[in-house]
């Protein structure tokens, strides 16, 4: 039974960052709505905490795949703030 409740919960935890992930990108004219879109951040912790909880209850498949997803679109809006070109760019042996 508690199994059951913490897979739902995790289910519904997983839609909302969806939502809240897709929202701002579909709206970003909405303040309201653009809001949502200064919490990737967060929304990439809770994404690998849903990630464990997945896969400690033995939940595979089509969630597995969205979360993976969400993530890497998430990390894709995260990622240039601490990875600058210039670094990338830069010869090693400057």
């Amino acid at each position: 039974m508690k199994s059951k409740f913490v897979r739902n919960l995790l289910f519904v935890l997983l839609v909302s960052i969806a939502v809240f992930t897709f929202l701002p990108t579909l709206f970003p004219t909405i303040w309201w709505i653009y809001l949502m879109s200064h919490f990737r951040v967060l929304y990439l912790v809770v994404l690998i905490l849903i990630f464990a909880g997945f896969v400690i209850f033995q939940r595979k498949g089509m969630p597995l795949i969205i979360i993976v997803f969400l993530f890497i679109w998430n990390a894709k809006y995260i990622a240039p703030l601490y990875i600058s070109p210039d670094e990338i760019l830069k010869d090693p042996n400057d």
